[in-house]
């Protein structure tokens, strides 16, 4: 049996600075949005909805003191600002779990038109998801608003933990309200030199971001992480840049405890105007020429075939070396370099030579 080892390879064009990569988990201010109860007038939600609407948040039992009847079902989404929707299974209905009552903020037009559910729901509540550069709606993510009152704190960091238990909440998700949370941390920036991204590890679980009072960019899973441009808004040199997250976790991804908030780590990443894009680095080995033991060949070559994208956000074209290496235990193995040229404003996928690394791959101590 053949093993692989897994070598460290290294890729990087020749600029004028490298990457610059810094946490951002410290001295962030938190507040959890405050609750703003609807009209619950009978127009509120116009829409019948009696075929099942999937992805609805499941509420506690009755027992539990959840919501006990349809009409109850409906107050409770009236009195949430994040719901368009909600359903109620009776008792005598054949849907998913009778005496249930279900709500969220979804997309009407995934539900279903047949079915012995009851229920109610309004497109027109669904907020509009704003652009890239638009201005901040909310109070909280102004650039002048005062929030030295808010809670200072570090993330990672979830507010769902740190509530009261409550009978009235579900109990899959652990007797805990899900609500909003809003973060807000200032930044120092050197505009003349900032090319890069943000990227948020985690955030449960839909977030969105505004920068400066511009929104930056929006993300709707609390489990894949999210990069976003920051040269896509209005930046300031200094430290006056104010970085503003809110975070919905009134409708939970699972129907486990999983929390809400910022809850893994952030970065801010510094790059040149050319640059290796991120994840832009790809690097696969295949084998070369002939595996087979019963001729005597106890150990095969191998070949590094590397790609990468190289981005140029400058506004004139630039000429670009890039040299690709691969090392063993700190020890050079091997490299090859490239020369192209990239237009302005443009990316590229650019394949290297490729790199053979003859008996990489052995039956007992491979390189």
């Amino acid at each position: 049996m053949l093993r692989a080892v897994l070598l460290p390879t290294f890729c990087w064009a020749a600029l004028a600075r490298g990457r610059q990569v810094w946490s951002l988990d410290e001295a962030w201010r938190f507040a959890l949005e405050e609750s703003r109860p609807r009209s619950c007038a009978a127009g509120t939600f116009p829409r019948s909805l009696p075929g099942r609407c999937p992805h609805l948040a499941k509420q506690g039992r009755p027992e539990d003191g959840g919501p006990g009847s349809a009409a109850a079902c409906r107050a409770a989404c009236c009195e949430d600002v994040s719901c368009n929707a909600w359903q109620w299974c009776g008792p005598n209905a054949t849907c998913e779990a009778p005496n249930s009552c279900w709500k969220g903020l979804i997309d009407l037009a995934n539900c279903s038109t047949a079915g012995q559910w009851q229920g109610e729901g309004d497109p027109s509540m669904r907020p509009k998801r704003p652009k890239v550069g638009q201005p901040c709606d909310h109070e909280q993510c102004q650039v002048h608003f005062n929030d030295s009152h808010w809670e200072l704190l570090d993330v990672p960091h979830d507010f769902v933990v740190a509530g009261n238990f409550s009978p009235h909440a579900d109990k899959s998700h652990g007797y805990l309200p899900y609500k909003v949370g809003w973060y807000r941390k200032r930044l120092c920036l050197n505009v003349e030199e900032m090319q890069g991204w943000l990227e948020f590890e985690g955030v449960m679980v839909r977030s969105q971001v505004w920068l400066n009072g511009e929104f930056l960019g929006d993300h709707f899973s609390g489990y894949t992480p999210r990069l976003l441009d920051i040269s896509q808004v209005t930046l300031k040199s200094g430290c006056e840049n104010l970085l503003a997250v809110r975070a919905d976790a009134t409708s939970p991804d699972g129907w486990w405890y999983d929390g809400g908030g910022i809850y893994r780590h952030v970065w801010l990443t510094s790059v040149a105007p050319v640059h290796i894009a991120p994840f832009g680095l790809y690097t696969p080995a295949v084998v070369v020429g002939k595996i087979d033991r019963t001729e005597g060949l106890e150990y095969a070559d191998a070949e590094v075939r590397p790609t990468v994208e190289l981005v140029n956000q400058h506004n004139t074209s630039r000429n670009v070396h890039v040299e690709c290496s691969i090392s063993d235990g700190g020890k050079f193995v091997t490299s090859k370099d490239f020369d192209t040229s990239l237009a302005a404003g443009a990316s590229l996928d650019l394949a290297l030579p490729h790199m053979p690394l003859p008996g990489a791959l052995a039956i007992e101590g491979p390189i």
